[in-house]
């Protein structure tokens, strides 16, 4: 039945697709993609990565290649989110900008390119707060030049992101609740739907490339290079024409390349209106925008007027994005803040966030806050974000905490998180305890768990040897498959060997 489901389908779409076939290496490479998104809707970044690779090595010709590229990218952000070593995370961003230019410059008519651009410049954002300022290219041509992308750096650019992650999601369920569904009529039925979803969109496309073509207005390009270019020869002259802009200008995207340069500015007056376009102006995007650059400012005025904001909104999302802005100033009034919204905010979701970002931060007097705010909670949901602040820090005392908390915590999710990022950390005294809490464990889960954790260290003989120790005695069968398989994955001759002796019994 599945073979005929296949068959019909294969000759309906053609009908509706201009006479495109579907030949086996098509199939093949559908069959991938769809692995890829159902890794993703699981947040099996890893495997997603592994699966998109293939799609866009391997078949050139795929009708899924642009969209595969855009899901390659978000699944290496994801990953490089997640990961503990910081080169490692760069590498991956900077991979993953990479693949997003291959998408942009390659294929300019994907219904993906404004994806792509989000992206693009979230990733560049982190790059260059990450000391690569290079990528800071990547959003300054996007404030002069590329209207979708200037329209991405404001407010929406992660809400979008998001958005189209939750429609994958819903896809993905919705294909496990109907798999079972083999007759023809419903394969007839898909066939059809999908062809003229398709040219909906296509048509949906060239209409709003039409639309964008009739908005561009030239005197708003020779606008927006001339307010730069007097910036940048004379700034102090050049402010009254900018304050006159930003206050009086009826176009929305050009206040918000005013705000760009007036955040480059040091007119006494500078923060003072940054603060009134954050409170006043009328369009959200403007308003996201002069937060942003207001947290880029070093001014203890500048972090005064944070706090304040902070203090009087109202709504969640401009609370979050002064969170964002107070996570990247390195001074104390801005730390004290963060301090003061993730012990004492009655939203759970802004006091995680705080915590994160606290995460991010390297000084003893931030541990030692994580460290009291654990202590003191018996909220399993925070005590994972705290791991996580705990795990991005780096330093030997969150080290210890993390060890003192495997050791002591008696959730078991917890306790599982906890061991994930010890697995990170290279010192004996970690491969100690794993080991110790392995042979106390009568959890299968918790011991899968302390397995993986080792394996991230597979290149050091001494796991190796500890790991083959726990095959030989373990007796659960799920468990020592998982130990013999993270062994395969190693290069070690004593992991080799031991393989041989199991295939000789």
């Amino acid at each position: 039945m599945k073979t005929m489901k296949i068959v019909i389908v294969s000759l309906i779409i053609p009908i509706f697709l201009s006479g495109m076939l579907f030949a086996q290496e098509q199939e093949k490479d559908r069959e991938m993609y769809e692995k890829a998104k159902k890794a993703i809707y699981q947040k099996k970044w890893s495997e997603a990565i592994d699966a998109l690779e293939k799609v866009v090595g391997q078949f050139k010709e795929s009708r899924y290649l642009d969209e595969s590229l855009y899901w390659l990218s978000y699944s290496m952000a994801k990953l490089a989110y997640e990961l503990a070593d910081l080169d490692r995370q760069l590498e991956i961003q900077q991979e993953a900008i990479e693949r997003l230019n291959t998408l942009i410059n390659e294929y300019p008519m994907s219904s993906w390119i404004d994806d792509a651009k989000v992206l693009r410049i979230e990733i560049a954002e982190l790059l260059s707060h990450k000391g690569l300022p290079e990528f800071r290219r990547y959003i300054d041509e996007s404030i002069l030049i590329d209207e979708e992308a200037a329209i991405a750096v404001a407010a929406e650019e992660a809400a979008r992101a998001e958005t189209k992650a939750v429609a994958l999601e819903k896809a993905v369920a919705a294909e496990a609740e109907t798999a079972i569904a083999e007759d023809v009529a419903r394969a007839e039925e898909e066939a059809a739907a999908l062809a003229k979803a398709l040219e909906k969109e296509a048509e949906a496309r060239l209409k709003k490339e039409s639309e964008l073509k009739e908005k561009i207005d030239p005197e708003l390009e020779i606008k927006l290079v001339a307010l730069n270019a007097l910036f940048s020869m004379n700034r102090e002259k050049a402010f009254p024409i900018l304050e006159k802009i930003l206050r009086e200008e009826e176009n929305p995207r050009l206040r918000k390349n005013a705000i760009f340069i007036l955040s480059q500015s040091k007119h006494a007056q500078t923060i003072p209106l940054m603060v009134e376009l954050a409170t006043k102006d009328k369009d959200k995007t403007v308003r996201d925008q002069a937060i942003f650059w207001l947290g880029q400012r070093k001014e203890k005025e500048a972090q005064e007027a944070l706090i304040t904001l902070y203090d009087k909104a109202e709504d969640k999302r401009i609370k979050e994005k002064i969170i964002f802005s107070l996570g990247q100033s390195r001074s104390k009034e801005a730390r004290d803040k963060l301090f003061d919204i993730a012990k004492n905010d009655n939203d759970p979701k802004l006091r995680e966030r705080a915590i994160f970002y606290l995460g991010l931060k390297k000084d003893d007097e931030t541990l030692r806050f994580l460290f009291q705010i654990y202590d003191k909670t018996s909220d399993p949901k925070l005590k994972e974000k705290l791991i996580f602040a705990l795990s991005q820090s780096k330093s030997h005392k969150a080290e210890d905490k993390l060890i003192e908390i495997a050791k002591k915590e008696k959730d078991p999710n917890v306790k599982a998180k906890t061991v994930y990022w010890l697995g990170q950390i290279k010192r004996d005294i970690v491969l100690d305890i794993l080991t110790d809490m392995y042979a106390q464990t009568d959890s299968f889960k918790l011991k899968k768990q302390i397995i993986y954790a080792l394996s991230q260290q597979i290149k050091r003989e001494r796991v190796v040897r500890q790991m083959i120790k726990m095959a030989r005695t373990e007796t659960n069968t799920e468990v020592k498959k998982q130990i013999i398989y993270l062994l395969s994955q190693s290069k070690s001759e004593e992991a080799m060997k031991f393989l041989k002796e199991i295939l000789e019994k």
